[in-house]
């Protein structure tokens, strides 16, 4: 399929083309039917790692208890965890 050059889509057309380029044509259909996808290693291990530690570093601020994620024993009564990425994000400690 041929990226068009419509001037109505002039900053979505040169996205559009990057994304192609990435291999990424996948990942934007799936994101518009499933509202979700998953890139896969879009990240390093190490930042993959700071992130998690991050975030459980957050969770365990909220709810007192640092979630085990060998056992899944302190999941017991599973409590969601909103918005840990943004405010891992914003504190900048990772």
């Amino acid at each position: 399929m041929e990226i068009g050059t419509w001037e109505v889509t002039s900053e979505l057309n040169e996205i559009y083309q990057q994304a192609r380029d990435l291999g990424l044509e996948p990942n934007i259909a799936e994101l518009d039917a499933y509202g979700f996808t998953v890139i896969e290693n879009a990240l390093s291990d190490e930042v993959t790692d700071q992130l998690a530690e991050a975030v459980l570093r957050v969770a365990e601020k909220r709810t007192g208890t640092k979630p085990d994620t060998t056992t899944g024993e302190t999941h017991q009564g599973l409590q969601l965890q909103m918005g840990l990425l943004f405010k891992t994000a914003s504190s900048r400690r990772f």
